[in-house]
């Protein structure tokens, strides 16, 4: 299994319960494939940089994982379809810095 980092950006419009169900069904879609989640940075809602279909705002989550690569496409795919979804990366974790130990 190879370690990931995933970001996404949810739209403002939606309430708390969404919000905890997306997080929910992202990590039961990773413990599913056989991944490992390592952990979850909530950063709450934060002004993006420039307007993404119209909204200024959004509620960004990055989570550290672990998944088989061929999970990955998969994994992107139901982000990618999921319409408060705004905007998603993965990135290997070879290429993120490891997080400061606290």
């Amino acid at each position: 299994m190879a370690e990931y980092e995933l970001t996404f950006v949810i739209q403002p419009s939606v309430d708390e319960d969404q919000l905890a169900s997306l997080r929910e069904r992202v990590t039961d879609y990773i413990t599913g494939a056989g991944g490992e989640l390592i952990g979850t940075l909530d950063w709450g809602r934060r002004r993006l940089a420039y307007p993404i279909r119209k909204h200024t705002a959004g509620f960004y989550t990055t989570m550290r994982l672990r998944l088989p690569p061929d999970a990955i496409e998969d994994l992107q795919r139901m982000l990618r379809l999921n319409e408060d979804v705004l905007r998603y990366l993965v990135l290997s974790a070879e290429d993120v810095p490891a997080p400061p130990s606290g």
